[in-house]
């Protein structure tokens, strides 16, 4: 018992270190994926279909294809942990104290994808969000050393192509990583390269609300509760570790 309660609490601890946007989101993946693996529901009913969202009122569907990506299965723990490795990254460095920001481009993101799913058939959305992840990080730190598993290194800029390559060489490619990419490659236009054009200085076309970053205020992420990702990613001289 004794062991059980150490554990447990390790585990609270650890979780709690999670950035709260980046761990909300990774809660309701992990929450959905749990349901289908317990036959609580069935991922037909979760899946995006607009056929029954608009004639049979399934409006729910909207967001339990924003954060389901299937039962829980050896692949997904690694989809989880790269979602949380480049979310965590973007919601404690590139958006720091701007939890609004973050969470309009999330928003942003999802909405753009729940469009596109309606033209190119997409069923499950969360990929779109965790390939613009690594997209906009890449595109904002491309510079950065990526070590992959100890064993080869690259520049953060080539991590989107590399991700790309390995799903089509694995034949797991899907057409929401590509769809994520462009959409997020329309926000970084927009936020990143518009605003420093001579001719559309300091023009934001896609600036936050005011009333969401003011109701956000409250998740601005605190340094010493939330030390970076632990034993994941280790940090040296503008180094990137991952796994």
């Amino acid at each position: 018992v004794g062991i059980i309660i150490i554990n447990m609490f390790f585990f609270s601890e650890y979780w709690d270190a999670i950035p709260p946007i980046t761990r909300f989101i990774l809660l309701m993946n992990i929450a959905l994926s749990l349901a289908v693996s317990l036959e609580l529901v069935s991922s037909f009913q979760l899946y995006f279909n607009w056929h029954s969202i608009a004639n049979k009122g399934q409006w729910y569907r909207i967001l339990t294809s924003l954060f389901h990506q299937g039962e829980l299965q050896p692949h997904n723990f690694f989809e989880f942990l790269i979602f949380y490795w480049n979310s965590s990254r973007l919601e404690q460095q590139d958006f720091r104290n701007r939890p609004g920001d973050f969470v309009f481009f999330i928003f942003f993101i999802y909405s753009s994808s729940l469009v596109c799913a309606s033209f190119v058939g997409l069923k499950f959305l969360q990929t779109c969000l965790s390939t613009s992840m690594i997209y906009l990080w890449s595109k904002r730190n491309p510079n950065d050393t990526i070590e992959i598993m100890m064993i080869y290194s690259l520049k953060a800029k080539f991590l989107p192509l590399l991700f790309l390559a390995s799903h089509f060489l694995f034949h797991t490619a899907k057409k929401e990583e590509l769809v994520g990419i462009c959409m997020c490659h329309l926000y970084y236009f927009a936020v990143d390269v518009v605003p420093k054009i001579p001719e559309t200085y300091k023009l934001n076309v896609l600036k936050t609300p005011a009333w969401l970053s003011a109701v956000c205020a409250h998740l601005i992420v605190n340094e010493q509760d939330h030390l970076g990702l632990g034993n994941l990613v280790e940090e040296e001289e503008g180094e990137q570790l991952l796994m």
